[in-house]
């Protein structure tokens, strides 16, 4: 199955669809990479207990509300850890945050055993990568992404 082409923009700061090259068509594939940015970029809706300080946004995509599958959720709590420090219990976090969001790739069959770890290779900057098996095949699957603010203009 295919999946419209998401790629970061760093000018922008955030993912845009993907055009073929020399043309305006958008691009698709057939990979993971969409998927995993959808999954752990696009914000979970957060219960009141988990909103630090102060927030009362609890976020979140309003279609989840009228999906088709009971429970079915889109993206991850990430965004609770924006104004964390980098400290071990917040990397922890992290990894638990974005498990639960890719969890729906083992439920659905996509992967049987997805790896995810978090490093803050600088201040202020968060490297997430997640490593994915494919069930019978058992090929793996790369994904990284870097953000914070090194990507800030």
């Amino acid at each position: 199955m295919s999946d419209l082409k998401l790629v970061w923009d760093e000018d922008a700061v955030m993912f845009d669809l993907a055009s073929l090259p020399g043309s305006t068509d958008l691009a698709l594939e057939e990979g993971l990479e969409t998927a995993i940015a959808v999954s752990l970029f696009t914000d979970a809706r957060a219960e009141v207990v988990e909103l630090p300080p102060g927030e009362t946004d609890r976020r979140g995509w309003f279609g989840e509300e009228f999906g088709t599958v009971s429970g079915d959720k889109i993206g991850s709590k990430l965004w609770l850890l924006d104004r964390e420090k980098q400290t071990e219990e917040v990397r922890m976090k992290a990894i638990e945050y974005a498990e639960e969001a890719l969890k729906w790739l083992i439920d659905d069959g996509v992967a049987s055993a997805i790896d995810v770890d978090c490093q803050f290779p600088s201040r202020g900057v968060w490297q997430l990568s997640v490593d994915i098996t494919k069930p019978k095949t058992g090929q793996a699957f790369k994904y990284s992404i870097i953000w914070g603010q090194a990507l800030a203009k």
